[in-house]
């Protein structure tokens, strides 16, 4: 009996893509924008741009791990059955 796969079946982590390359996007925009030392000592730099790009990379990381954890999880209880 040939079983028909839908699209979704197939391992395409396009969420996590977008996450892990809106993370690197944060990190490259940090290097582009720059820091500034205003005229009383004062440094200016978009921070916040770097844990954002670390929470971004990590969750991408996470659903790619979750989907391979799923995949196998349900091939083995189809295996079983």
């Amino acid at each position: 009996m040939k079983v028909l796969r839908s699209p979704r079946s197939r391992f395409l982590p396009w969420p996590a893509v977008l996450l892990m390359a809106a993370g690197f996007a944060c990190w490259i925009a940090f290097a582009l924008i720059g820091s500034t030392v205003d005229s009383q000592g004062v440094l200016h730099e978009p921070f916040g741009l770097i844990p954002i790009g670390w929470l971004l990379l990590l969750l991408g990381v996470l659903v790619i791990v979750l989907r391979i954890l799923w995949v196998g999880l349900r091939a083995l209880w189809q295996a079983k059955r």
